[in-house]
């Protein structure tokens, strides 16, 4: 099975080149997919939505199409591949594919009301993950989820496992993504992406620190 993994918009550009060569070193053993948060380039899509008066349909589509920029730079620097279509990227497994959203999600029906906020890039990866049937890797700047903001709270408990049902309060990852990875019944780990050796041993099954969200406990 292939293994989507999410790049953190925190982690571009600081963290990509070395992300990049490691996973180059690990893709020939290991069926990779990737994704890139929209980062920076989404927080200027924010600034704009202060100053002047954005729908929530085009601010959600620049959104978007911040993620397809972060794309192409991975597969620069990576010298991955490029997939725009969630159907060759559900076929193609000789390289690492990096899927650039846009032309799937902005010819999706969409309801009179979106939210950007919610509808982020890790709800589009847990998407993403569920419709090519691969199990999903978070790589984003802290070690994983914790009971609570460790930057709010000083002595929040790392957690190892935690059930996805039980993720209510704000974490790393968004509460609609949650909620993706529930309905789609996907895999999901959420991992330092600043160490690129613990996504590597990750993607190996060895051990790591890291968070699994677990799916198949009783709530």
């Amino acid at each position: 099975m292939a293994t989507l993994i999410k790049i953190g918009g925190s982690l571009i550009p600081g963290h990509v080149e070395k992300l990049c060569s490691s996973l180059r070193e690990v893709a020939a053993a290991h069926p990779v997919l990737l994704i890139a948060g929209g980062g920076e380039l989404v927080d200027v899509v924010r600034s704009y939505r202060k100053k002047l008066a954005l729908s929530d349909e085009t601010a959600y589509s620049m959104a978007v199409l911040a993620m397809d920029q972060h794309a192409y730079l991975l597969a620069e620097i990576g010298g991955f591949a490029i997939s725009r279509s969630l159907r060759k990227l559900k076929k193609q497994r000789t390289v690492p594919q990096v899927f650039a959203p846009s032309d799937v999600l902005l010819n999706l029906p969409v309801n009179d009301v979106i939210d950007i906020d919610r509808m982020t890039s890790d709800t589009i990866a847990a998407f993403v993950a569920g419709w090519v049937g691969a199990d999903l890797i978070i790589a984003t700047d802290t070690d994983g989820i914790y009971s609570a903001d460790p930057d709010v709270v000083p002595d929040a408990m790392f957690l190892e496992r935690v059930c996805a049902c039980q993720l209510t309060h704000a974490t790393s990852i968004d509460a609609e993504a949650v909620r993706m990875i529930r309905r789609w019944n996907v895999r999901t780990s959420v991992v330092n992406g600043t160490m690129p050796d613990r996504l590597v041993r990750c993607l190996r099954g060895q051990p790591t620190r890291r968070t699994e969200i677990v799916l198949d406990c009783a709530c």
